[in-house]
């Protein structure tokens, strides 16, 4: 596997703004908060496919994201290694993900992440926002949360 390069997140950055200014005329805010050089880990919220490229057309600087493996597959495979990103297998602890996240850091790239993104095991708990005891429903952030007992295998 071949290290990101600055060069493929450049070209990234580049068909992201393309694409993103062309169809939803984002403004950005905040943007002179990111350091123009040195290692920068952009934590962001995702909730939709287009989180990615718009982060990737946004950001002052080009980006390399952790990408879930599952979306490496056909075309797409070399088309997101060529634009710099890193493939990520979430159910073990990657350690060639780490490398390479790592190795962007150390020269002095910026690295994206999706902090709520599923790494769990399949037996661990689950929360979700309590809409019984929260005004969540009512389009509002809620602190209250309900989590499921651990799943256990099957006694047989």
């Amino acid at each position: 596997m071949t290290a990101p390069t600055l060069r493929g997140a450049a070209v990234g950055r580049g068909i992201g703004i393309g694409l993103m200014h062309g169809l939803f005329k984002p403004r950005v805010l905040g943007a002179w908060r990111v350091p123009v050089s040195g290692p920068v880990i952009l934590a962001v919220n995702h909730s939709h496919m287009v989180d990615g490229p718009m982060l990737m057309g946004t950001a002052p600087r080009p980006v390399h994201f952790l990408i879930k493996k599952e979306a490496f597959v056909g075309p797409l495979d070399p088309f997101l290694r060529g634009i710099g990103q890193l493939k990520v297998d979430r159910a073990t602890a990657d350690r060639t993900a780490i490398s390479n996240a790592l190795g962007v850091l150390a020269d002095g790239g910026v690295l994206g992440i999706f902090p709520e993104g599923t790494r769990a095991r399949a037996t661990s708990r689950r929360c979700a926002p309590d809409s019984r005891t929260s005004p969540y429903a009512a389009g509002r952030r809620s602190s209250r949360w309900r989590c499921s007992a651990p799943r256990t295998a099957a006694a047989g």
